[in-house]
């Protein structure tokens, strides 16, 4: 397998897919692309970096979204366009796609597990943040099973949560949980770190609206 990470801070998306293109072009050095994940500043034309996509490799699975930051073996960018591309003989890859996430979790999550294959080694998501993330991530990890690890995260723009939105294809989407699908002859594994640690006493959350607390130890979350 063949995995190409390609970063740009060109501010142009037009000026920026091109490079990316261009980039990872020469180093395919002539193998064909299979999967791809593209995440992007909401600064960008997101529109024009998916079409450009499209056109040199068209029917090229991808999915992604906007982020808060971007994070490479080049580095951190606040306002970049990252694109990670998968190559490889007996790699195969599918998309499924789940709509209006907020509104029905469980029918978006169904949608989106429509197109999964009978040999499906590793499902990838970056979805909206706009539900449940543990309910969604436990649904699709018990529809998959243990052998089929699930991993990603949630689009961002920079905290202001109200611009974020998702890649499948060549569409520019919102509220939506769009999913890659990878089959083949490989091994996975992962793992979790995390820069979080306590700075005070534990506290019990006293009222909560699925994923929004309201109440922590008996007092409004924000004022406490």
């Amino acid at each position: 397998m063949k995995a190409l990470t390609l970063q740009t801070q060109e501010i142009d998306a037009a000026t920026a897919v091109a490079e990316l293109i261009a980039l990872a072009t020469e180093q395919l050095a002539g193998d064909a692309p299979v999967a791809a994940f593209l995440f992007a500043s909401t600064d960008y034309d997101h529109q024009t970096l998916l079409d450009a996509i499209a056109e040199q490799w068209p029917g090229l699975p991808l999915v992604g979204g906007s982020t808060d930051g971007e994070i490479s073996n080049s580095g951190f960018a606040a306002d970049s366009v990252l694109l990670t591309i998968l190559a490889g003989k007996g790699l195969r890859a599918r998309t499924g796609l789940g709509r209006n996430l907020s509104l029905d979790t469980n029918r978006a999550i169904t949608e989106a597990l429509q197109s999964r294959g009978p040999d499906t080694r590793l499902c990838w998501t970056v979805f909206a943040p706009t539900s449940n993330s543990t309910a969604v991530v436990r649904r699709l990890q018990n529809e998959l099973g243990s052998k089929c690890p699930v991993v990603g995260g949630l689009t961002g723009d920079h905290r202001e949560y109200t611009r974020m939105v998702e890649f499948c294809g060549r569409e520019v989407l919102t509220d939506s949980l769009p999913v890659m699908f990878l089959e083949g002859d490989f091994f996975v594994s992962c793992g979790i770190g995390t820069g979080w640690f306590p700075i005070g006493e534990p506290k019990v959350v006293t009222k909560s609206d699925g994923h929004w607390i309201r109440e922590i130890g008996g007092r409004p979350a924000l004022e406490l």
